[in-house]
């Protein structure tokens, strides 16, 4: 299930907002939202308080829950990670704060174990089962076994899980066909 999207948009000469592209591999900006709420909240207090603004609390609340309903049927209570690149990661601090604001925990490769077609959390001194995966590592890194052997970010054996339905991924592998120029034209202006 493709759940997050982003749009690049910028204002026209005529002061009209135009989509320039839209981002559905791996979009960022949602924490990063968030963030710029609560940091306006405290510098600008008064303004915060004058200004008519739609709460974003909601809008994570909304994302959490559609993360738990896309979980493999037959799973009552799903586990759900985000998985990042890492700490090196441009978007690092949004990733952080993005699981915090969902309640997920933030994971990385060395965290995830896959066997017999299931993707695991080392969990303590335990290996629990992950349910969905909201990846925040590109397509071509999620798995050194099926898509780039060189990678350290993906997880050994994710696609293997994905195809036989052990595992759900939001944004899917091949999401990012949806970024396409091409489909622009079958789109409205």
């Amino acid at each position: 299930q493709v759940l997050l999207t982003g749009t690049d948009i910028a204002r026209g000469a005529d002061g009209r907002w135009v989509a320039l592209g839209d981002r559905t591999q791996v979009p960022s900006g949602s924490g990063y939202a968030m963030a710029n709420r609560r940091i306006t909240a405290r510098v600008m207090a008064g303004l915060h308080r004058r200004s008519p603004l739609v709460r974003l609390r909601g809008w994570f609340d909304d994302m959490a829950q559609a993360l738990q309903a896309i979980a493999p049927s037959g799973v009552d209570l799903p586990r759900v990670v985000v998985l990042s690149p890492g700490s090196t990661s441009e978007t690092a601090f949004e990733m952080a704060f993005l699981s915090t604001l969902l309640g997920f925990p933030i994971v990385e490769s060395e965290d995830l174990t896959t066997r017999g077609g299931r993707v695991s959390i080392r969990a303590r001194d335990r290996i629990e089962k992950v349910d969905v995966l909201l990846r925040r590592v590109d397509a071509d890194f999620s798995d050194p076994l099926d898509l780039r052997p060189e990678s350290r970010l993906g997880v050994t054996g994710l696609v293997e899980s994905a195809r036989l339905g052990n595992i759900s991924i939001a944004n899917p592998l091949g999401s990012a066909v949806l970024e396409n120029p091409a489909l622009h034209t079958y789109l409205p202006t």
